[in-house]
């Protein structure tokens, strides 16, 4: 995973990361992101319907 801020106070893009299939460590990294940056920006993503579900 990959990260690189957008702005100096908010906001942080992530790269290298498949939403889909994350987990365990992943996804606690990912939740702490989103606290520190307050937004994630994650692009090119494909989730089928029951791996969206299972996401969120």
């Amino acid at each position: 995973m990959i990260t690189e801020p957008l702005a100096p106070h908010c906001g942080v893009e992530v790269r290298d990361v498949a939403l889909a299939i994350a987990e365990g460590e992943t996804l606690d990294a990912i939740r702490d992101l989103i606290y520190r940056h307050g937004v994630a920006v994650f692009r090119d993503q494909s989730f089928s319907p029951e791996e969206h579900i299972a996401f969120a």
